[in-house]
This record gives structure tokens, sequence and C-alpha cells, in this order.
């Protein structure tokens, strides 16, 4: 008498798919060369800047007042706690603001240049699942580099500041400053991603963060168009990042977060619309 044996296969737990479909995203953007490029540049220039603005700061205390307030450049007054933190703040700020967005498109951009989607697809034949997959990698690695960036930066100024301003670096105020910085790279990293699936080519991406930047950085809007230019993602996050309004009338924090939500939701949005609709091939 013979016996026979039949194997049912095992179903497939949605959240088991998306948990490996996830993996298997991470794990394509931190292996690829482009990533690496691109958050070596950006963690070399965080150091850079860090050891740049400690070094202002460290000239700044020797302004240092009775009342514990510097002066500043422009010759008005600035705390000491406030001096510390923006000095806490600014070079994960400066790198983040434009390599981020740059290394992420050329880690998304691999996608569509190798053919590297059609492959993911045949592994997870959910479109939808995939590109949750795909948004929340982008995320974690985004949020991952600019919270290592912070860690560089705060290290630089632990080993550069006297050893009575490490409380200010470490206190509450200055551990949520990656935090902040952590959500302001996720915004730009998914518009990033988005723009890159959408085009389906690394170079126009690049071409629209790039006129991003410039169009930021010159205040080509503030003239004609200064409501438009408060809703740039640098410009009206600063109050949010900072912890005060850097410039008179900008937007408050709360609207800081709703305009980093608007530039990562938005384009989100579309990304998984053309994602979802739209021939991969």
């Amino acid at each position: 008498m013979s016996a026979t044996t039949t194997s049912r296969q095992r179903p497939q737990v949605p959240g088991t798919v998306f948990g490996r479909a996830l993996a298997a995203e991470v794990a394509k953007i931190v292996t690829l060369r482009g990533w690496w490029v691109g958050a070596a540049v950006l963690l070399a220039l965080t150091a850079l800047f860090a050891v740049l603005n400690t070094g202002l700061l460290l000239e700044q205390i020797g302004t240092l007042a009775p009342e514990a307030t510097f002066t500043d450049h422009d010759g008005s007054a600035v705390s000491v706690e406030r001096a510390v933190l923006d000095a806490v703040l600014a070079p994960a700020y400066q790198s983040a603001a434009f390599f981020l967005p740059v290394a992420v498109a050329l880690t998304a951009g691999q996608d569509y240049r190798h053919r590297q989607v059609l492959v993911s697809a045949l592994a997870v034949p959910s479109r939808t699942m995939l590109f949750a997959a795909k948004l929340a990698a982008v995320v974690i690695a985004s949020a991952g580099l600019c919270l290592l960036g912070c860690l560089l930066g705060d290290v630089v100024l632990l080993v550069m500041l006297p050893a009575r301003f490490d409380a200010i670096v470490l206190s509450s105020a200055g551990l949520a400053v990656p935090l902040r910085i952590a959500v302001y790279g996720v915004a730009v990293g998914v518009l990033a991603a988005a723009l890159t699936a959408i085009l389906r080519s690394t170079l126009f991406a690049l071409i629209a963060v790039v006129a991003l930047f410039l169009v930021t950085a010159t205040g080509v809007l503030a003239a004609f168009a200064p409501a438009a230019h408060q809703a740039l993602p640098i410009i009206g996050a600063q109050t949010f990042l900072f912890g005060y309004p850097v410039v008179a009338g900008a937007p408050g924090r709360g609207a800081g977060v709703l305009i980093l939500l608007a530039w990562a939701l938005v384009p989100a949005a579309a990304w998984g619309i053309t994602f979802v609709r739209r021939d991969l091939a």
C-alpha cells in the first residue's frame, strides 16, 4: 500500500508580502552606488558645515555678554541656547536641502534605467502594495540619512565646543532637532522619488530639483509672487525647523508642517496613481 502525500502551498499573508517587499526595496536602495555616492557627499558636507559653523560659534563666544547673549554678525543679540541650537540644526539642514533629493533621484532612477521595476512587479503582483513598499522605503532611507547627518553634526559640536555647552546640544530641544530635520528630509525625498517615477527620467527629475533649489536660493518669486515664495519647502518650513521666525512674515510652525506635508503628499498621490495605472515597461 503506497501513501501519497500532497503539499499544500501556504497562503501568503498580506502583511508578510508587504514586509518582504519593503525589505527588498530598502535593501535595493542601500546597495545602489548612486545612493552611497549621494549619501557620502551629503555626510561629508554635513561634517564640513558643522566644522565651519562651529568655528563661527567659537568666534562669537568671545563676545559673550554678562546677560548670556551673543552679539551676532548683524549686531543683534542672540541667546546662547539659540546660537547653539542653530549650530545643531544648520549643518544637516544645509546639506539635506539640496543633496538629499539629488541622492534619492539618482537612486529612484535606477528602477527605470535598468528595468528593475519589472522584476519587482513580478515578485509583488499587487501594484498598490509594491507602490506602498517603494514609498515606505524612500521614507525610511530619507529619514535615516537625515538622522545620521544630525548625529555626525552633533559629534562635531561636542568635540569642538567647550564642555559647558554640551548640556544644550544634548537637551530635549537639541535632541528634537533631528526629528524636525527628518520630517523635512522625508518631504523632499518623497518629492524627488515621485518626480523621478512620474517622469521616468533621472535627468528630468534632477533638473526639476535643481530648478526648485535655484528658485528658492535666488528668491526670484519673492518680488512678484510672495505667497508662492513662502510656499516653497525650504522657505515655508524655516520656522518649523528653527523653532522661531527666521524672517518677518514667515509661515508659522503649523503652517510649515502643512507645507511640507503638501510637498510630500501631492507628488506621492500622483506617483501612486501613475504607478498603479500606467504600463511599467
